[in-house]
């Protein structure tokens, strides 16, 4: 086949030889474009697919930092309630320990002046029995009584208590065995034990009785006093 051609004869040519369209291609290197067009394509698809890929990890990363974000603005705000706790809590033993400081210098008070009033009462009871004494408190290392005071041949002994139940009758007989087992001479002569208390327990009274434990109010003698 001659290559002598006018141009109406080529382009007849091209379009109805296929063999001689194919042999013009190769000559123009069409068919190494094509292929380089089509690995372009082919690395254009990869770099697509790469790009998607990193965008779904960057997503995922925002996401995940949003994620943090989220949770630090969370546990700030729980570091903040657990502060506002904390100075609450903080307050509020402020308050109780005014409170038992209050508490414990209203007892302190009330109980010197019912000592007092015990002082004054139960020697003021013994007087009308012809027996006079000064009354105070006994304070040892080892023990204690609210009430103690001694005549020429008797001795008065005890304890003064808001509500007498039978433990505090229990608790002086044992106080007056520790006494005796130390400092005996304290307990010289006749020995009268005595609790004055604002109420007494009927059950104390009862054991009170029994063990001729003499227990005074401020209004009258509920057992008698033994001498």
């Amino acid at each position: 086949m001659g290559w002598g051609l006018d141009r109406g004869e080529f382009l007849r040519l091209l379009r109805e030889d296929e063999e001689f369209r194919y042999a013009v291609v190769g000559l123009l290197g069409i068919e190494d474009i094509r292929r380089s067009q089509a690995r372009l394509e082919e690395a254009v698809a990869k770099l697509d697919a790469a790009v998607a890929e990193l965008t779904r990890g960057v997503n995922m990363l925002f996401e995940e930092q949003r994620r943090l974000a989220e949770e630090q603005k969370r546990l700030a705000e729980e570091q903040k309630r657990l502060a506002e706790e904390q100075r609450r809590l903080a307050e509020g033993q402020r308050r109780l320990e005014r409170g038992l400081r209050s508490v414990a210098r209203f007892i302190d008070s009330v109980s010197t002046t019912l000592e007092e009033e015990a002082h004054y009462i139960v020697a003021a009871r013994l007087r009308e029995r012809g027996l006079e004494v000064v009354l105070d408190r006994l304070v040892r290392p080892y023990v204690e009584f609210d009430i103690y005071g001694a005549g020429d041949d008797f001795v008065v002994i005890g304890d003064v208590k808001t509500r007498l139940s039978p433990r505090h009758l229990r608790v002086l007989e044992r106080k007056l065995g520790v006494l005796l087992g130390r400092e005996p001479e304290l307990l010289r002569g006749r020995v009268l034990r005595v609790v004055y208390a604002l109420w007494a327990h009927p059950e104390a009274v009862e054991l009170a009785r029994e063990l001729g434990v003499w227990v005074v109010t401020p209004s009258r003698e509920v057992s008698e006093a033994r001498l």
